[in-house]
């Protein structure tokens, strides 16, 4: 504590004996201030330290100072780049919740006024469109609101995947069942490879997984756009991808696809909050897989995700390629 204070060696003397016991505390001296102190104790034979001895140690604890004034900095900036992170999200955040959720309510408080204006008789049409729209914006922000919430839970890694044995083609099918009357404009190719095995899954979170890559390729590329949907055994994984014949993403985008609130240049006039990837993400992960896109080489974009496949699992689906072609 003294050589705190004073930024200054003392040795440490036993009350009981009249010689030094051969400790010895020199301050750690950085730009800022003294941050700590470098103590030696019980050197051999209890013998003071020599004026030599006393300068090695000053120059060793000027380095150690150095070396945490150094690590300190770091710290500093990383919590810095932590800060600005977060206020570019909660600026993200602010901008989505100002404009993706008050433009449904706008809609919605719109045909509710439309409806109970005074001395107004709509007929039945009129009514029933008024009713679908705050039925359909209703829906967009339920979906709004729970991706929001789903994000929050993976975030605070409160996200806990009931997984039973599934076929991952049962999963895809169910998804296509679902979006058939959205696909129909597209051309679209499954290739499910034959005998793959059954893996331990939770059927509605990578259900969701599914359906935001092809809702996003149904965004992102023009009306008549094929699409392709691929399973396939690879090593110890099941992986499954679903690309298209768009222009696909440029270098400096494809990284950060998955970031939260992430809208790529150009296309942030088309609805959404930019969370379908990295709730993706989040779950895949969550399943100890992985995800990623990438451009291909004929034009398009294809994104990519594995689920591990339980070591020793003689559960298969039964054996026969499913190939199938919508136009």
């Amino acid at each position: 504590e003294w050589s705190f204070q004073h930024g200054s060696n003392v040795g440490l003397r036993d009350s009981a004996a009249p010689k030094s016991t051969g400790s010895i505390f020199t301050p750690l001296r950085a730009g800022r201030g003294t941050i700590g102190v470098l103590g030696v104790a019980d050197k051999t034979g209890h013998n003071p330290f020599s004026s030599a001895e006393r300068t090695v140690l000053a120059a060793f604890a000027d380095q150690a100072a150095v070396a945490i004034d150094r690590l300190h900095l770091l710290r500093e900036a990383e919590r810095a780049e932590v800060l600005a992170r977060t206020d570019e999200l909660r600026s993200a955040l602010m901008l989505t919740v100002s404009h993706d959720l008050r433009t449904p309510l706008a809609s919605i408080m719109a045909s509710v006024t439309s409806l109970l204006e005074p001395g107004m008789e709509w007929d039945e049409e009129t009514r029933h469109e008024f009713l679908q729209a705050i039925y359909d914006e209703a829906l967009r922000l339920d979906k709004l609101v729970g991706n929001l919430l789903q994000m929050s839970r993976i975030e605070a890694g409160a996200l806990r995947p009931e997984k039973e044995w599934y076929s991952i083609g049962e999963v895809i099918e169910a998804v296509l069942q679902r979006l058939d009357a959205r696909l129909e404009t597209r051309p679209l190719i499954r290739r499910i490879e034959s005998d793959l095995p059954l893996v331990l899954l939770d059927f509605t979170e990578i259900d969701q997984v599914i359906t935001n890559l092809l809702e996003n390729v149904l965004k992102y590329t023009p009306v008549g756009t094929p699409i392709s949907i691929d399973a396939r055994r690879a090593g110890d994984k099941i992986e499954v991808s679903v690309s298209d014949k768009g222009d696909g993403v440029s270098a400096e985008h494809l990284l950060n696809l998955f970031s939260k609130f992430y809208r790529v240049e150009g296309q942030k006039q088309i609805k959404g909050m930019g969370l379908g990837l990295a709730i993706s993400r989040g779950l895949i992960e969550a399943h100890g897989g992985r995800i990623w896109a990438q451009n291909l080489t004929d034009g398009g974009l294809k994104v990519t995700f594995t689920l591990p496949v339980a070591s020793g699992s003689s559960h298969t689906i039964p054996a026969g390629s499913v190939t199938a072609v919508k136009t």
